[in-house]
């Protein structure tokens, strides 16, 4: 491995997989688009890292029409807490995702 990377690179490697034990900096965010039966038709996971680590996913439907919402929940918190219409959406979407469990 040090023959691929070099020296240096291979060090600084290691002390990004070292920095990452010591402080986990993993921040996930949500986007869900919410029906109006609180179910998601769409919904993006992004996970990142302050050491340039990142995975996205998608699942659901892809359509979005009247009555849908859109929440936008930043490490399980929803980011416009006083939005009525989110707060309504985000219990919903909560409701439904414990009768699934």
């Amino acid at each position: 491995m040090i023959r691929e990377l070099g020296i240096r690179r291979w060090v600084a490697w290691r002390l990004v997989q070292l920095a990452h034990r010591i402080a986990d900096t993993t921040v996930t965010e949500r986007i869900v688009i919410v029906a109006p039966d609180g179910g998601p038709v769409i919904e993006w996971e992004i996970e990142g890292d302050a050491y340039g680590g990142g995975v996205s996913s998608q699942h659901g439907l892809t359509y979005f029409t009247p009555g849908y919402t859109a929440l936008h929940i930043f490490d399980g918190v929803p980011t416009d807490a006083d939005n009525h219409l989110v707060m309504t959406a985000w219990n919903r979407l909560r409701e439904w995702e414990h009768e699934r469990r």
